[in-house]
């Protein structure tokens, strides 16, 4: 399992470095002469938290001690799968359906899939991504 974990880090790294590397060459706001931040600050941002997570990630695994099993149930593994085959579907969703309706959905099949058992919990999954979106497009004037 360590040795999983650190191939799947090193892998996500590297994705993370290729990502920073494909927003680098983002047009600049600066180019046109706009006072906003420029089109790539937000994504390499983010791709710098996932590779300060890749890096603690490969970190941990050189200095665990303990081998750990994959699963430790059958409805593990059901979970991971389910929540796999879930992004085909988002991504047909989103194309047919738009992105408020797909992540409503997308929110509230992850919560049936992680078994949540309190209600409240399943309100802020349906309501959280519509949410966002609703801020992508109306405060950030991001077409989704």
């Amino acid at each position: 399992m360590r040795h999983a974990n650190i191939v799947f880090a090193v892998l996500l790294l590297a994705t993370a470095i290729a990502m920073i590397w494909i927003a680098a060459g983002f047009d600049t706001a600066a180019s046109v002469g706009s006072t906003m931040p420029d089109s790539n600050v937000f994504p390499i941002f983010m791709m710098l938290i996932v590779v300060l997570g890749s890096v603690l990630l490969v970190v941990r695994g050189l200095f665990e001690t303990q081998e750990s099993r994959l699963f430790e149930d059958g409805f593990a593994a059901v979970r991971v799968i389910g929540l796999l085959a879930l992004l085909p579907v988002a991504l047909i969703a989103w194309e047919h359906l738009g992105f408020l309706a797909m992540s409503a959905g997308f929110g509230l099949a992850c919560a049936i899939l992680l078994a949540v058992r309190s209600w409240w919990i399943y309100a802020i999954a349906i309501v959280f991504g519509p949410m966002a979106g609703l801020v992508f497009e109306v405060g950030l004037g991001v077409q989704l």
